[in-house]
């Protein structure tokens, strides 16, 4: 737990992007640890206040590379604090007395508040910040081994960054059908079977080009899979409910930053021709999900 010293030394003043997200999901969890004990479900309450507490923090100092902000970490300390007085009293005394030099006792505060209405669109454009920090990590790793036979990878000193805009045509009648297909409250199927059972029979589906069929049939498990499991139905969404050209491009700082880049990002439209992407990466994403190409600029032109 970060002392009082090391507490004033984090910076102050406007807040970043990445601190609104931090804020965010801050309120998110309270709510969270909340219903966790009104409904005496415990496990859930400590899920929320202390472990998931606990990884957006360190998601946090990742993403500002250290430098958080001093108001938002003293309020993250101070919530967690509190919402884990029922599980942990002892701990929670002991940060809110030692650490926040906050006079009475934990245990006889109120509840923390939420200071802000949780902004749905704000938490989509932080998880696939994240999402696509991961990808372009793996992206890099790829990048840098070795070949069997030839000369050594190059280090990269640049990257491109292609945004699609919309999805295939196919793809978008496979999200209407899929937004049919009735969910469980982990985002799951109700019915396993569904891809047999509903989706290929569907009218919309039936009078698809053959090839484009067998692509649908492909396209709409995996996307269930990797998409709608982790944000539900707002992953059936035609278009964005955001800017993520921009929201790329406001970002690039921070994405040279984590991909230790030392030349340029640039954000494109997948759309668009690129001598940069010579196998055609961009052609595999889809809103939501960008692609990266690296190069060494030496060696490069555009």
């Amino acid at each position: 737990m970060t002392s009082p010293a090391e507490l004033a030394k984090e910076r102050d003043g406007e807040y970043t992007f990445v601190d609104k997200c931090f804020a965010n999901e801050l309120n998110r969890l309270i709510k969270e640890s909340d219903a966790g004990y009104s409904k005496m479900m415990m496990r859930d309450a400590l899920k929320a206040g202390w472990f998931d507490m606990q990884n957006l923090r360190d998601q946090y100092r990742v993403l500002t590379d250290g430098s958080m902000h001093r108001d938002l970490l003293r309020r993250y300390i101070e919530v967690q604090a509190l919402v884990m007085v029922p599980i942990t009293p002892h701990f929670s005394e002991h940060i809110w007395s030692d650490i926040l030099h906050k006079e009475g006792l934990a245990v006889k505060q109120l509840w923390p508040e939420v200071d802000a209405p949780f902004d749905e669109s704000l938490s989509r454009q932080y998880n696939m910040l994240q999402s696509d920090l991961r990808e372009f990590r793996l992206e890099l790793q790829k990048h840098m081994q070795p070949k069997k036979k030839g000369p050594a990878p190059v280090p990269p000193t640049d990257a491109v960054i292609y945004v699609t805009k919309e999805y295939k045509p196919f793809q978008q009648t496979c999200l209407k059908v899929l937004s049919e297909v009735e969910l469980d409250e982990n985002n799951e199927p109700v019915d396993k079977k569904f891809m047999g059972n509903f989706f290929k029979d569907h009218p919309l589906i039936k009078a698809l080009p053959k090839q484009e069929k067998g692509m649908a049939m492909k396209f709409a498990p995996f996307h269930m899979q990797t998409e709608v499991k982790t944000k539900g139905k707002a992953a059936l969404a035609l278009t964005l409910p955001f800017d993520e050209t921009k929201m790329l491009e406001d970002q690039k700082g921070l994405i040279k930053k984590q991909l230790g880049l030392p030349g340029e990002v640039e954000v494109r439209d997948a759309a668009e021709e690129s001598s940069v992407d010579k196998n055609n990466r961009r052609a595999t994403g889809a809103p939501g999900r960008a692609v990266i190409v690296f190069y060494a600029k030496d060696n490069e032109t555009q």
